[in-house]
């Protein structure tokens, strides 16, 4: 018998849409270096040269940082679920794994450059009629990224997550997506 192909494809960002990258950041500056301001190239820095108290704290604490129900309320959608991450690619890697992300998600995507390109390109070899669903965060609104994919691919659906209630947009957040969605 032929497994039915699922009719949506379900595409979740990690940093500000499943993960509090905000807080994660600010609470391993302050692990670090006593900053929790700490720039994303500093930590970067540490990450690369080796510094173990990173992949320790990730391994120990990362979970702490999803939001709400993120995992119980994946497992629950029946289509296709894929998480696309930017961002430093083993530093992200390491963020997915300790999490158990890889084991939750259809396929698991790391970029270290644009999303605008990996998803013009997913999504005209996967893509084929079925609805696309983008869950995106609008937190780093200033590289204007949801645009840039609107525009380029006018096929997708971008759900824009504000978990953090700044952007007075109307956006809402994960929970928010979740509960809408009936999932």
């Amino acid at each position: 018998m032929k497994e039915k192909k699922k009719e949506r494809i379900y595409i979740f960002d990690l940093d500000h849409t499943l993960l509090n990258a905000r807080d994660f950041r600010k609470d391993l500056g302050l692990f670090l270096e006593g900053d929790e301001n700490i720039k994303s190239e500093k930590i970067w820095e540490y990450f690369n040269s080796g510094d173990e108290r990173i992949r320790k704290f990730i391994q120990e604490k990362i979970s702490n940082y999803l939001f709400d129900g993120v995992k119980e309320n994946l497992q629950k959608i029946g289509d296709e679920k894929i998480l696309l991450t930017f961002g430093h690619l083993e530093f992200q890697k390491l963020k997915v794994e300790a999490l158990g992300l890889e084991k939750i998600f259809d396929k698991v995507f790391l970029v270290g450059d644009s999303k605008a390109d990996f998803l013009e390109s997913f999504i005209s070899e996967n893509g084929g009629n079925r609805e696309i669903i983008f869950i995106n965060d609008n937190y780093n609104i200033r590289f204007q990224e949801n645009d840039e994919i609107r525009k380029r691919i006018p096929k997708i659906e971008i759900v824009e997550i504000d978990n953090y209630g700044e952007s007075g947009n109307g956006e809402f957040s994960i929970e928010q997506f979740f509960l809408e969605a009936g999932i």
